[in-house]
């Protein structure tokens, strides 16, 4: 018979065993090195980490911070959960395989890196020959792939992710399928993102790559670069999401069996000569919630050279290879207002990094001038050409040339801002408030014109006539209650002020003096007129800052001050029992062009 003390000290050591095991199952060792982890980040960036626990067969649980695969290691026996923000750097020549899934909890993250600055490091982690059901990852949380050979299990690298939070790969391969009796998605998750790398899915039964949430409101599939390739032989959508946008890399879609794409948005861009979108292999489109199919940049499909536009014939894009088009043309327009001049902005896509040259001309009998281009959206390169109020209806020829190529391209103020009106309902109130107040501008500055100065208006013989306006009259009486009256204090040796206003061109206030004989006028950037005239000139005022007024001093038989915006004008030619009414409607649509360009720009929060 055993003492009761030997007894309980064996018990005792067994329980210790038990507890050690215990210690080895959740512990992994932490390994430190003087000259850390090496591992590649999503950029291709070089990295070290001072610290990382080891994984081997053994190990159940990630936990938040950093691990390592630095031998073969396979899991069979339990799943491999992950809570937290995960890290898992696959070294260079180690391959982890599961036979069970890699499990992650609500709120988790797992990110995968590679090792070698190569294009993606041979760490791999791959489904194993014996896993039930294929699924590799299946996470509630976040999964980035940034490194490393991901893959399903044999030949047929069958495998899945389900991941129902967002999914991105950079610098990664991941080449995954579903083959036999297995009816699920190959990848399954709420939005991909491939940043970079390459990825390969090819599925026989599901939907080969299915991007949705739980309610199938929202998903989204962005390709930035790399090479992509979907694959479907099933009667399922070959994608199926909620917004599919291609912005760059080589992406092959192939439905086998007319399972097509599935989106409520599709967005096709490119970022290098070399990408390319090849739909040759899918029969179909099916754009839900009416939907559409847009180009952001130009592509040739087939032999014909697509525009960016966000409405495009889905004939023109399934069942074709679409290539970046590497022809100059002009995309767009839109209008400036800036300096008291009208702009009429062309929108240039540029196909080579050197720069071309652009030129303008103008029916009529008058003159343009422009400005350099400058580059916006790293697309297009925009030139301007600033036209008078009278030239609203002339056509602007802007030509363009560059390695060889040109393209011109005839428009005037008058067809934008009749376009812009035509789809009213596409804009704010306050623009369209501001396009007719800019064509009525025009209209009856014209009419003032032609009175004043004998002009014609006729595109063969002058000026093309701005027959688009909007207003019929004004109420001239309110105008005038709104504009303060000038403030002029002068000595005794100015004789008369008077101002006029013009806007033919860029607008301009002109201030003349008249002095007495024998007098010293002195004002900075007066001009002497002779006779005893004097002129301070001030142009290029914005069209929101025609109530400011522009003050001019200086001395003449005293000390004397002028402060007259250009709006005091408006109120001198409605006041006048003298003036025509041609000239009172042409300053009482400048007013309002004045009003509708400061309330726009109020709205915008500036000029």
């Amino acid at each position: 018979m055993k003492r009761a003390s030997e007894t309980h000290m064996k018990a005792g050591r067994l329980l210790s065993a038990v507890l050690s095991l215990v210690m080895v199952i959740v512990c992994l060792p932490t390994i430190s090195r003087a000259d850390g982890y090496s591992y590649v980040d999503e950029n291709g960036d070089a990295q070290t980490v001072e610290t990382a626990q080891v994984i081997d067969s053994s190990t159940t649980a990630l936990t938040s911070g950093w691990y390592i695969l630095d031998s073969d290691v396979t899991i069979s026996n339990h799943v491999l959960t992950v809570d937290g923000d995960v890290k898992l750097i696959l070294s260079d020549g180690c391959t982890l395989t599961m036979n069970t899934t890699i499990t992650g909890l609500s709120g988790s993250t797992l990110t995968i890196y590679g090792q070698s600055e190569g294009d993606y490091g041979s760490g791999k982690l791959q489904v194993g020959n014996n896993h039930h059901d294929n699924v590799l990852i299946d996470t509630a949380g976040d999964l980035n792939i940034f490194g490393g050979i991901i893959a399903g299990a044999g030949s047929d690298s069958n495998g899945h992710l389900q991941v129902r939070g967002d999914l991105a790969i950079a610098r990664a391969s991941v080449t995954l399928s579903c083959h036999g009796n297995h009816k699920d998605h190959v990848i399954d998750c709420v939005n991909l993102t491939v940043q970079s790398g390459f990825l390969s899915i090819n599925a026989s039964k599901g939907c080969g790559l299915y991007c949705l949430n739980k309610e199938k409101t929202a998903g989204k599939v962005l390709i930035l670069d790399g090479t992509v390739s979907v694959t479907g032989t099933s009667n399922h959508p070959v994608l199926q999401t909620h917004e599919l946008e291609i912005k760059g890399g080589d992406f092959t879609l192939s439905d086998k069996q007319k399972g097509g794409i599935e989106a409520s948005a599709v967005s096709l861009s490119w970022s290098k000569p070399t990408d390319r979108i090849d739909l040759t292999h899918v029969s179909h489109i099916t754009l839900n919630n009416n939907g559409k199919v847009s180009f952001e940049r130009p592509f040739w499909v087939g032999n014909s050279q697509h525009v960016p536009s966000d409405n495009v014939e889905l004939s023109a894009v399934y069942s074709m290879v679409l290539t970046p088009s590497h022809d100059p043309f002009i995309a767009g327009h839109s209008l400036t207002l800036e300096e008291g001049r009208i702009g009429m902005n062309f929108f240039v896509y540029e196909p080579s990094d050197q720069e071309g040259t652009m030129s303008f001309s103008i029916s009529g009998k008058g003159s343009v001038t422009q400005k350099s281009g400058y580059v916006t959206r790293d697309v297009y390169r925009v030139y301007t050409c600033y036209v008078s109020s009278i030239q609203m209806a002339d056509t602007i020829t802007a030509s363009y040339s560059c390695d060889g190529k040109s393209v011109t391209d005839p428009y005037s103020v008058k067809e934008y801002l009749t376009y812009l009106d035509e789809h009213a309902s596409e804009y704010s109130e306050k623009m369209i408030t501001l396009v007719h107040a800019i064509a009525d501008y025009g209209h009856y500055g014209q009419l003032y014109l032609k009175d004043r100065n004998g002009w014609t208006f006729d595109p063969d013989t002058g000026y093309a006539p701005m027959n688009t306006y909007y207003a019929s009259s004004f109420d001239q009486e309110k105008i005038m209650t709104t504009i303060p009256n000038s403030a002029i204090t002068h000595g005794s040796g100015i004789v008369k002020v008077s101002y006029q206003l013009y806007f033919d061109s860029a607008i301009t206030l002109n201030i003349f003096f008249t002095v007495e004989d024998g007098q010293t006028f002195t004002c900075e950037g007066a001009e002497d007129m002779g006779n005893g005239k004097w002129k301070v000139t001030r142009t290029g005022i914005s069209a929101t800052e025609l109530d400011q007024a522009v003050t001019v001093s200086g001395t003449c038989g005293g000390n004397f001050s002028v402060s007259i915006s250009p709006l005091t004008y408006v109120k001198a030619v409605l006041k006048s029992s003298s003036t025509s009414s041609n000239a009172k409607n042409a300053v009482s649509a400048f007013y309002m062009y004045y009003e509708a360009a400061k309330a726009y720009a109020g709205n915008q929060g500036g000029h």
